[in-house]
């Protein structure tokens, strides 16, 4: 009877399922999720394929692209532009500006001029571009005035005394090289109390250390519209 039993107890330990203990881990030993600097994202993010838009006619670079299709350009979003900044324009400048005619503005890598058309069909009456590449297709389509520096050599300090009470940048500032942004945003900061940057994303990410205090924001038509305002302009 004792041998039947024993049989019978070793029977039913084999048909139990084994329960196996869940190994914990040790949080201690967890590898950190791998955090990318800012620096390496942006220019990770410039470097991807097959994003649509003007990004992939930038394949010889930025600088060559708008050296040989400067004078010619336009802006494909230029109509919905046209649009979404006079709709800033009528949004945030009535409480800081009471009239328009008498501001200065400066249309910042200016295109053809799409941007400098919005003010002034609000009303602005001093308007300059700024473009190394496309200058002659702003001056021929607006007859205003135009600058002709770059990104590099705002940074390095080439608007001199200039004073302006806004500057708009369209669709731009995001392409300025990333060793530049923090020199470029600051010498700008130095010369205008507003800059309205206008741009088909979130960049470029504006650091408190640029100078400028983030003021308004309006997202319409995937056209990202910020208005910050200077914090070194005396």
């Amino acid at each position: 009877m004792v041998a039947a039993r024993r049989q019978n107890n070793n029977n039913k330990q084999k048909m139990e399922p084994k329960h196996h203990k869940t190994k914990k881990t040790d949080k201690k030993h967890e590898k950190p999720a791998a955090v990318i600097p800012e620096k390496e994202f942006e220019t990770e993010r410039r470097k991807k394929k097959g994003s649509g838009g003007f990004r992939e006619k930038y394949g010889a670079g930025v600088d060559k692209y708008y050296t040989d299709h400067g004078d010619t350009y336009t802006n494909p979003h230029e109509t919905a532009l046209l649009e979404v900044i006079a709709q800033c324009i009528d949004s945030w400048m009535p409480k800081r500006y009471p009239t328009l005619a008498g501001i200065k503005v400066l249309d910042l890598a200016c295109g053809s001029g799409e941007a400098s058309l919005a003010f002034q069909s609000r009303g602005v009456e001093s308007v300059v571009g700024c473009d190394p590449y496309t200058y002659k297709a702003f001056e021929d389509r607006t007859h205003l005035p135009v600058r002709k520096d770059t990104f590099m050599e705002i940074a390095l300090g080439s608007m001199g005394d200039c004073k302006y009470d806004i500057i708009v940048c369209s669709y731009a500032l995001h392409l300025a090289p990333v060793s530049t942004m923090s020199a470029l945003c600051v010498s700008l900061a130095m010369i205008s109390k507003y800059l309205l940057i206008v741009s088909p994303h979130k960049f470029p990410l504006m650091k408190e250390s640029y100078g400028w205090d983030l003021q308004e924001e309006l997202v319409e038509k995937r056209i990202h519209c910020r208005l910050f305002v200077s914090t070194l302009l005396k």
